[in-house]
Protein backbone atom coordinates (compact mmCIF):
# COMPACT_ATOMS: atom_id res chain seq x y z
CA UNK A 1 0.00 0.00 0.00
CA UNK A 2 1.24 3.52 -1.21
CA UNK A 3 0.77 7.06 -0.15
CA UNK A 4 1.99 10.01 -1.95
CA UNK A 5 2.66 13.66 -1.06
CA UNK A 6 1.37 15.75 -4.50
CA UNK A 7 2.08 19.16 -5.05
CA UNK A 8 -0.72 21.49 -5.58
CA UNK A 9 -0.97 25.33 -5.52
CA UNK A 10 2.29 26.08 -3.41
CA UNK A 11 2.94 22.84 -1.87
CA UNK A 12 6.01 20.55 -2.11
CA UNK A 13 5.01 17.46 -3.28
CA UNK A 14 7.00 13.89 -2.31
CA UNK A 15 6.48 10.75 -2.37
CA UNK A 16 5.46 8.40 1.06
CA UNK A 17 5.11 4.68 0.34
CA UNK A 18 3.88 2.04 2.67
CA UNK A 19 5.63 -1.23 1.70
CA UNK A 20 4.64 -4.76 2.26
CA UNK A 21 0.72 -3.89 3.68
CA UNK A 22 -1.07 -6.59 2.61
CA UNK A 23 -4.69 -4.46 3.63
CA UNK A 24 -6.45 -0.97 3.17
CA UNK A 25 -6.28 -0.91 7.16
CA UNK A 26 -2.38 -0.71 6.62
CA UNK A 27 -1.90 2.71 5.08
CA UNK A 28 -0.44 5.17 7.20
CA UNK A 29 -2.85 8.05 8.34
CA UNK A 30 -3.55 10.56 11.71
CA UNK A 31 -6.34 12.60 12.77
CA UNK A 32 -7.47 15.76 12.36
CA UNK A 33 -5.64 17.57 15.17
CA UNK A 34 -2.32 15.63 15.75
CA UNK A 35 0.84 17.20 15.67
CA UNK A 36 3.98 15.91 13.89
CA UNK A 37 7.55 16.75 12.63
CA UNK A 38 8.01 17.05 8.70
CA UNK A 39 11.84 15.78 8.76
CA UNK A 40 9.63 12.29 9.52
CA UNK A 41 7.92 12.57 5.93
CA UNK A 42 10.48 13.22 4.39
CA UNK A 43 11.66 9.59 3.48
CA UNK A 44 10.34 7.88 -0.16
CA UNK A 45 8.77 4.99 2.12
CA UNK A 46 7.39 4.98 5.67
CA UNK A 47 5.46 2.42 7.10
CA UNK A 48 3.77 4.93 9.57
CA UNK A 49 2.47 8.42 10.27
CA UNK A 50 4.91 9.09 13.98
CA UNK A 51 2.53 12.35 15.65
CA UNK A 52 3.66 14.02 18.76
CA UNK A 53 1.58 15.67 21.31
CA UNK A 54 1.36 19.10 20.48
CA UNK A 55 2.65 20.77 23.49
CA UNK A 56 6.44 18.98 22.82
CA UNK A 57 7.76 21.12 19.77
CA UNK A 58 6.85 20.13 16.30
CA UNK A 59 6.23 21.60 12.68
CA UNK A 60 3.21 20.20 11.19
CA UNK A 61 -0.09 19.09 12.11
CA UNK A 62 -3.08 17.30 10.36
CA UNK A 63 -5.70 20.37 9.49
CA UNK A 64 -8.23 18.60 7.58
CA UNK A 65 -9.19 14.98 5.98
CA UNK A 66 -11.22 13.99 3.56
CA UNK A 67 -12.40 10.46 0.86
CA UNK A 68 -12.05 11.22 -2.62
CA UNK A 69 -14.63 9.38 -4.22
CA UNK A 70 -14.28 6.09 -5.78
CA UNK A 71 -14.04 6.07 -9.71
CA UNK A 72 -10.69 6.11 -11.93
CA UNK A 73 -7.54 7.42 -10.49
CA UNK A 74 -7.52 10.94 -10.53
CA UNK A 75 -5.76 12.63 -13.38
CA UNK A 76 -3.38 15.59 -11.87
CA UNK A 77 -5.76 18.46 -12.87
CA UNK A 78 -8.77 16.18 -10.98
CA UNK A 79 -6.15 16.02 -7.91
CA UNK A 80 -5.17 19.42 -8.09
CA UNK A 81 -8.96 20.97 -8.41
CA UNK A 82 -9.88 18.07 -5.37
CA UNK A 83 -6.62 19.91 -2.96
CA UNK A 84 -7.51 23.01 -3.30
CA UNK A 85 -11.02 22.34 -2.72
CA UNK A 86 -10.34 20.11 0.18
CA UNK A 87 -7.63 21.21 1.82
CA UNK A 88 -7.38 25.05 1.37
CA UNK A 89 -11.04 24.74 2.68
CA UNK A 90 -10.50 22.45 5.01
CA UNK A 91 -7.27 24.75 6.31
CA UNK A 92 -8.81 27.87 6.67
CA UNK A 93 -12.37 26.26 8.89
CA UNK A 94 -9.20 24.73 10.87
CA UNK A 95 -6.37 27.56 11.37
CA UNK A 96 -9.12 30.36 11.35
CA UNK A 97 -7.58 32.54 8.86
CA UNK A 98 -7.45 32.60 5.10
CA UNK A 99 -4.35 30.55 3.18
CA UNK A 100 -3.21 33.46 1.21
CA UNK A 101 -2.41 35.33 4.14
CA UNK A 102 -1.17 32.56 6.95
CA UNK A 103 2.34 31.38 7.62
CA UNK A 104 1.49 27.87 7.66
CA UNK A 105 1.97 26.41 4.80
CA UNK A 106 0.25 22.93 3.68
CA UNK A 107 1.09 19.46 1.83
CA UNK A 108 -0.91 17.09 1.50
CA UNK A 109 -0.72 12.85 1.57
CA UNK A 110 -3.00 11.20 -0.33
CA UNK A 111 -3.49 7.38 -1.97
CA UNK A 112 -1.01 6.25 -4.93
CA UNK A 113 -2.11 4.36 -8.13
CA UNK A 114 -1.88 1.33 -5.81
CA UNK A 115 -3.63 2.12 -2.92
CA UNK A 116 -6.30 4.04 -5.14
CA UNK A 117 -6.87 0.37 -6.44
CA UNK A 118 -6.94 -0.89 -2.75
CA UNK A 119 -9.47 1.15 -1.79
CA UNK A 120 -8.06 4.13 -0.51
CA UNK A 121 -9.69 7.42 -1.02
CA UNK A 122 -8.60 9.12 2.13
CA UNK A 123 -6.54 12.69 2.07
CA UNK A 124 -4.49 13.83 4.95
CA UNK A 125 -4.05 17.59 4.53
CA UNK A 126 -0.82 18.66 6.37
CA UNK A 127 -0.56 22.61 7.50
CA UNK A 128 3.45 22.82 8.15
CA UNK A 129 5.87 25.21 9.26
CA UNK A 130 8.53 26.36 7.15
CA UNK A 131 11.45 27.73 9.10
CA UNK A 132 10.55 27.34 12.54
CA UNK A 133 8.88 24.92 15.56
CA UNK A 134 5.84 25.32 17.53
CA UNK A 135 4.55 23.92 21.08
CA UNK A 136 0.84 24.65 20.70
CA UNK A 137 -1.80 23.52 18.06
CA UNK A 138 -2.86 25.43 15.28
CA UNK A 139 -6.41 25.12 15.50
CA UNK A 140 -8.05 28.54 15.62
CA UNK A 141 -4.54 30.25 15.73
CA UNK A 142 -5.06 32.42 12.79
CA UNK A 143 -1.18 32.49 11.64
Amino acid sequence: MTRRLIAALTFTGLAVSLSGCGALGGAPTAEVGECLNMENLQEAEVDEIPTVECGEEHDGQVVHTFDMPDGDYPSDEEWQTAIEQGCIEGFEDYVGSSYDDSTIALRDLSPTAESWDAGDRAVLCIGYLEDSTSTESFRGSKV
